[in-house]
């Protein structure tokens, strides 16, 4: 995937009201992550020399449901890993 149609896939994204809450770019590696209402969807582009380029694009719905099984879980002792949605943009 070329930096074009990474870009045009983020602009298409954010017309949709997807929010960009981070950006972080690192040779050979492009990420970044948006939210949208429950959601957070995280791409991540690598371009390493002499491999084919791999997009992964990784989706989490976080709703109160989930908070609730989440608290459950750690009534019981469970460890559970929890994300809090973050709405400053930020580097990762």
């Amino acid at each position: 995937m070329s930096d074009a149609r990474l870009t045009a896939l983020l602009e298409h994204l954010t017309s949709r009201q997807w929010q960009l809450t981070g950006h972080r770019k690192t040779k050979p590696t492009v990420a970044s992550s948006l939210e949208k209402d429950t959601w957070r969807l995280t791409d991540i582009h690598d371009k390493r020399g002499g491999a084919p380029q791999h997009l992964s694009l990784v989706a989490a719905n976080s709703t109160p449901a989930c908070e609730e099984a989440f608290k459950r879980a750690q009534a019981d002792g469970i460890q559970a890993v929890q994300h809090r949605p973050r709405r400053q943009p930020r580097q990762f």
